[in-house]
């Protein structure tokens, strides 16, 4: 058991965002993380419930959980082996897929943010600067528009 709490959590199948709000909170091991409950992870600076469940996924691989969340069943989730093309699950049916989906619709709120914060600052400019600052913003509003749909789609 000492060899899973010390084990470096840079060793778990994490996310760069996930990876970096763990080293930013000075959370190297395993057992460090277990000490932590969801609440108090999401206290934490660039910590959401996406980085949670993933953290929590991540543990369910371990056989351990955060401290007040349910050990994730892995046997639940994980996809058959299937030989036929009909058999296939959709991708939607994946959680993993979802989570994906999940976090490229968060990605893509904060460009739209950024985007529009950079058109508030601007000042002054031609009207070609505006229309470009304009343009660059719907591409990303749709871009945003498209990742929402695609969670949804069944």
């Amino acid at each position: 058991m000492n060899d899973v709490l010390n084990k470096k959590v840079e060793e778990l199948e994490l996310s760069i965002r996930a990876m970096r709000a763990l080293r930013d909170n000075e959370i190297p091991t395993v057992g460090e993380l277990l000490k932590w409950s969801r609440k108090d992870l999401l206290r934490l600076p660039n910590v959401g419930k996406l980085t949670v469940n993933e953290l929590n996924y991540a543990l369910g691989y371990l056989d351990l959980n955060l401290k007040d969340m349910e050990k994730v069943n892995l046997e639940e989730i994980k996809p058959e082996v299937v030989t036929s093309e009909e058999e296939k699950p959709e991708p939607e049916e994946n959680p993993v897929l979802k989570q994906l989906q999940r976090e490229m619709c968060v990605k893509a709120r904060m460009a739209a943010e950024l985007s529009f914060e950079n058109i508030m600052k601007k000042e002054s400019g031609t009207s070609i600067e505006v229309s470009n600052l304009f343009s660059e913003h719907q591409k990303v509003m749709d871009m945003y528009e498209q990742s929402i749909y695609k969670l949804f789609e069944r």
